[in-house]
């Protein structure tokens, strides 16, 4: 009996390891409309009000990683110091886990906000709205593939494992 009942429980686990597992898609899925979000909001804010760059960081809130980012981006903006390339890819790669191409391309959004000029500015974020459409894009083919995969691999693991303690 005790033996059935640790069996069902390494198949549970194993299946809930499979689940958590497939949250990290979820996740990505979610900054990622988040962050395309934020740039149409931002380009239409830019666009029609001029707004400067620590309203547009504080008005907008998101449930994602993108909310610590831009924290963390407000707090570095309130020293008054301009934020280098590689101060802001310190910050996004210490916030979230994404591929370097990625990285590179929120950190170099986060590094020309507020650095350009009007019409400039306005086709960059227009660039970047493209890009994060691709990565979004990208982000939900994957989470469609890896998502059932990763769930169903906690459960075979977890029948396997079972298999070889009977």
């Amino acid at each position: 009996m005790i033996k059935f009942v640790i069996l069902v429980a390494l198949f549970g686990a194993s299946g809930l390891l499979g689940f958590e597992a497939s949250k990290v898609y979820t996740l990505k899925k979610q900054f990622f409309e988040d962050i395309l979000d934020f740039t149409k909001n931002i380009k239409n804010e830019i666009s029609f009000l001029k707004t400067d760059m620590l309203s547009l960081l504080s008005k907008y809130h998101y449930k994602s990683k993108l909310q610590d980012i831009n924290n963390q981006i407000i707090s570095e903006q309130k020293t008054g110091e301009i934020l280098e390339y590689e101060k802001v890819k310190t910050i996004v790669s210490k916030i979230v886990i994404l591929k370097e191409s990625e990285t590179n391309t929120i950190s170099k959004m986060y590094s020309e906000l507020g650095n350009l000029g009007y019409l400039e500015q306005i086709e960059r974020l227009e660039y970047y709205i493209n890009q994060y459409e691709a990565m979004h894009k990208s982000s939900v083919d994957r989470a469609n593939k890896m998502m059932p995969f990763c769930k169903k691999m906690g459960f075979l693991i977890g029948s396997l494992i079972c298999i070889i303690l009977i």
